[in-house]
């Protein structure tokens, strides 16, 4: 029961988690800690409660959940933009000699110890997102506080933790002097598994943080913490990595959604770009990818310090695109009319040790690659956005692979170089989660 637990960042959850870890018999069996960083986020009492004129009994017990529910926002706030949080995971950790797992949750399918007595206080669930906003936010967001604070609370404590995942940071809004080469070579000195979920920082522009296309004022780029956080990383196995435009936009839909070339200007474009031609993953054995924009040279870069050593792929939502941008800004065609059989080619030639594959809806610049062929007449013309009416259904096999064992897998890599279309927009079903998620927690390395 106590193997694996989850809290809020609210002071009663926290004041549990230290309870059991200074348990002298429940500490021993702790070995994964998640946190979720929500608490009524992007969401007000007066949405969630109007005025309905209710009778004076209604009345009272609804101000008593307002009450409760301004209670429990504040602290919320106060530990996540304060060093309280810090401090209070600091000490808890140095007592779960055997923590091997640190991550975050963002969801309703997620239990954290503390939603019930939240909800009975407030009728609402505190783990349910409001609207998120059109505006720029003047701070970090709640789960980039939580990020820093469990880096800073690996580093500082005695802990020794094999895998860490991650949920909507803003990587590139945290300043470099708040995450430092020093904190995260100790926290990550023992790393195996780190799952990434970024996505672009919405902050105000400000003398700190004006934003551009390709560059900030700092002088780093976009991608540039997360090329630091992998560089400490030395001893990283499996990889999962995943970065959003932005809190709002569609990774379906190019930023200029009548102009195919804009996904060059796209935030996990440039993000990745800063990665391929950075990072060296000489150590991987498995990597999962997820919703990112490329070029075909560029996911080449990323496995290639790993062609030997990698055993398992995941792609799914990954788009291939022929352009770059020159120093000019100006549009250059890399000149690859297939860049998926450029990756497949590799994949086929140069990853030995690739015993699985799971392929799920990858796409190139207009559309989806299908592995069948195209049924006449099914295809709609680029100008069309994802959402038109008429956009054909694709059966989950025509846009999906999965294979296992070494000699399978070998096998359909090799047939996959010719054996691939590029289709236009299709809608299909999405892939069953339990087949995309590998908990780690158990297995050997």
């Amino acid at each position: 029961y106590f193997r694996k637990k989850g809290f809020l960042v609210l002071t009663p959850s926290l004041d549990a988690l230290q309870f059991i870890a200074s348990h002298a018999e429940l500490r021993n069996y702790v070995q994964h800690i998640w946190l979720n960083p929500d608490c009524f986020t992007y969401d007000s009492w007066e949405r969630l409660c109007p005025d309905d004129r209710a009778s004076p009994r209604a009345q009272d017990e609804r101000s008593f959940q307002s009450r409760a529910w301004e209670n429990h926002r504040d602290d919320n706030t106060r530990l996540l933009h304060t060093s309280d949080l810090t401090a209070r995971l600091v000490e808890a950790f140095a007592g779960f000699p055997n923590l091997r797992t640190v991550g975050m949750r963002r969801s309703v399918d997620h239990y954290a110890h503390g939603c019930a007595t939240v909800q009975r206080a407030t009728d609402r669930d505190p783990r349910v997102l409001g609207p998120i906003p059109e505006d720029e936010a003047k701070y970090l967001s709640g789960p980039t506080r939580l990020f820093e604070a469990l880096v800073a609370a690996v580093a500082q404590s005695t802990v020794s933790i094999e895998r860490f995942y991650t949920d909507a940071i803003e990587f590139d809004n945290i300043p470099a002097s708040r995450l430092e080469d020093q904190s995260l070579s100790k926290a990550f000195r023992t790393l195996l598994y780190l799952e990434i979920n970024a996505v672009k920082g919405s902050l105000a522009p400000s003398q700190h943080y004006h934003r551009s296309a390709s560059h900030y004022s700092d002088g780093r780029y976009p991608g540039s913490v997360l090329v630091q956080l992998l560089s400490h990383a030395p001893k990283l196995r499996e990889l999962g990595l995943q970065i959003f435009p932005n809190s709002k936009q569609s990774y379906h839909v190019a930023p200029t959604w009548n102009r195919q070339q804009s996904w060059r200007v796209s935030y996990p474009y440039l993000a990745m770009r800063t990665i391929a031609e950075t990072v060296q993953l000489t150590q991987l054995r498995r990597l999962k990818l997820e919703k990112l924009t490329m070029q075909s040279s560029m996911l080449v870069d990323l496995l290639s310090p790993a062609a030997s050593t990698l055993r398992s792929l995941k792609l799914r939502d990954i788009r291939l695109i022929p352009w770059t941008q020159g120093p000019d800004g100006a549009t250059i065609s890399d000149g690859v009319e297939k860049p998926w059989r450029t990756v497949f080619v590799f994949l086929a030639t140069s990853c030995p040790s690739l015993s699985f594959l799971l392929l799920h809806r990858i796409l190139h610049d207009s559309g989806v690659i299908r592995f069948v062929p195209e049924p006449p007449g099914s295809a709609i013309t680029v100008e069309d956005p994802p959402g038109s009416e008429g956009i054909p259904f694709a059966l989950h096999d025509t846009v999906t692979v999965k294979a296992g064992g070494l000699d399978r897998v070998q096998a359909r890599v090799r047939q996959l170089v010719d054996a691939h279309w590029y289709g236009g927009h299709v809608v299909c079903y999405s892939m069953d989660d339990r087949e995309w998620h590998t908990d780690t927690s158990d297995e050997e390395w």
